[in-house]
C-alpha cells in the first residue's frame, strides 16, 4: 500500500477546485454590469453615443431577465397555492389580461353576419 501522504497528495490533485463566491454578482444575486471604462476624450460622439445605447440595452436585459424570473416565481407559488389551498386565487401579476375577445359571431350573432 502507499504512503498515507502519497495518497492525500493524489485526492488532492483529483479533487475538484473549491467554488468561490462570485465577485461579480451584486448582494441580491443579480449580475453587476461591469463597463470597460475607457478615456472619454478620445472617443468621438457617435462612438460615445453607441456605447450609450450599448450599456442601456445591457441594463434593460438585465431588468427584463429579473422580470421575468419573478413572475416565473410568482407562477410556482400560485401552482403550489392551487394545488394544497381550498380558498386558491391568482396572485395579482400571473392573471390573465382583462381583455375580451371579441369575435364577428359574438358581435353580430350568428345570423346577422352576411
Amino acid at each position: 500500500a502507499p504512503p498515507a501522504g502519497a495518497a492525500a497528495a493524489v485526492a488532492r490533485a483529483l479533487a475538484p477546485p473549491p467554488l468561490r463566491s462570485s465577485p461579480q454578482l451584486n448582494a441580491d444575486g443579480t449580475p453587476k454590469v461591469v463597463v470597460k471604462e475607457s478615456q472619454p476624450e478620445k472617443l468621438s460622439l457617435k462612438q460615445q453615443a453607441r456605447r450609450a445605447a450599448e450599456e442601456k440595452e445591457a441594463r434593460d436585459r438585465a431588468e427584463k431577465k429579473r422580470q421575468r424570473l419573478e413572475t416565473l416565481e410568482k407562477i410556482k407559488k400560485d401552482n403550489h397555492a392551487r394545488k394544497h389551498d381550498e380558498n386558491w386565487s391568482t396572485t395579482e401579476g400571473v392573471q390573465k389580461g382583462g381583455k375580451d375577445i371579441n369575435t364577428f359571431r359574438g358581435k353580430y350573432g350568428e345570423d346577422k353576419g352576411g
